[in-house]
């Protein structure tokens, strides 16, 4: 057995013993001492002298070290050729192949956990209710797209519910293509748009031409004690009751849509913040 040594005591008449057979099986005959009724001269020899056993030689052991239990461990069942379920994370999925696992991570959340505990794909894919409210398949917050902009968006995440209505707009529906809703000219030459991503709701207003207005007010609602504090990255902080951040409105960007908006994107907008907590003009 590799790696482990296996000891045993014995004392010095029992090694005798073991000599004297080892031995005789040799063809060498060893001599041993009658019983202490017996005369040894009857033998001729004179009795051995056997040596009285020591303490260290009937305690002394070679000392090592115990190894540490090993837990036997239970194989991994997994689908062949398949996901395995038990390996998801929030960003990344792992199969089996074969003999060996793949695992793909992505930069976006991919999953999120369920009522129960365990990581389920998220399905941002929005569909309408029966009262024309859209809202995406599965995801750890909630989003409620009205049926038309005369009624506010509502996004929510545990106690934080964030109301937002586009002054103005008028009651058109929208149009859902996969994750994106669209009000076509809910202002004059403004389509209003909403995207919803892991973690995030996109808004995005389109300009049609340069009659469209430059500038836009949203009423914004908080839940009672939760403000609205302005960033130096020109986002708009959501503080919670006790001044801790629980959300953000992300500083606003232009892009021209008619060129390559990686390298036509514009920061020269900013928010202004009116009203009283918990509701305010954005």
């Amino acid at each position: 057995m590799t790696g482990w040594v296996v000891t045993n005591r014995f004392s010095s008449s029992r090694l005798l013993a073991l000599l004297a057979a080892i031995l005789a099986v040799a063809g060498i005959i060893v001599g041993v001492a009658p019983p202490a009724s017996a005369s040894p001269k009857s033998h001729g020899l004179p009795a051995p002298k056997v040596p009285h056993a020591r303490p260290w030689q009937t305690s002394r052991t070679a000392h090592q070290p115990t190894p540490p239990a090993v837990k036997p461990t239970t194989p991994r069942k997994i689908a062949k050729n398949g996901e395995i379920p038990s390996m998801r994370t929030r960003f990344s999925s792992t199969f089996a192949r074969g003999k060996t696992y793949q695992t793909t991570v992505s930069t976006a959340p991919v999953h999120y956990k369920n009522s129960s505990g365990s990581w389920v794909p998220i399905d941002d894919t929005l569909s309408k209710n029966a009262d024309g409210v859209a809202s995406p398949a599965a995801d750890d917050y909630s989003v409620q797209l009205p049926a038309d902009l005369s009624s506010p968006v509502v996004s929510s995440k545990g106690d934080l519910t964030v109301s937002s209505q586009l002054q103005g707009a008028a009651a058109v529906t929208s149009t859902i293509d996969g994750s994106t809703a669209t009000y076509a000219n809910a202002l004059k030459n403004v389509d209003v748009l909403y995207t919803v991503h892991p973690d995030f709701l996109e808004e995005s207003l389109r300009l049609h031409n340069a009659q469209a207005p430059s500038s836009y007010a949203f009423s914004v609602d908080l839940p009672a004690g939760y403000t609205l504090a302005a960033d130096p990255s020109r986002a708009l902080n959501i503080l919670d009751p006790d001044g801790k951040a629980a959300g953000s409105l992300p500083a606003p960007v232009m892009r021209d849509s008619g060129t390559n908006p990686d390298t036509n994107t514009s920061t020269d907008i900013h928010y202004t913040v009116g009203g009283t907590a918990p509701h305010y003009t954005v």
